[in-house]
């Protein structure tokens, strides 16, 4: 999504990413559809990224960097 842009998707999207904010337009109104989509994407991706922050590496990722200190490197 663009940043640079003033629409009501992307001014819901900037409060999604923080889960704050609440819709300024009219009820049932095209722009409120917007802000409220733009919203859930924001929320997605604040979640996504708080997640994969947080994930410890996979076993085959621990595996790969210990077979690598064992085989010596052509260089």
């Amino acid at each position: 999504m663009a940043t640079n842009r003033c629409d009501p998707r992307h001014e819901g999207y900037k409060a999604g990413g923080y889960f704050g904010g609440s819709c300024p337009y009219p009820c049932g109104s095209e722009e409120a559809l917007a802000w409220q989509h733009g919203w859930e994407e924001g929320a997605k991706r604040h979640r996504s990224t708080g997640r994969m922050e947080r994930q410890p590496p996979a076993p085959w990722q621990r595996l790969l960097k210990r077979l690598r200190k064992l085989v010596p490197s052509r260089h």
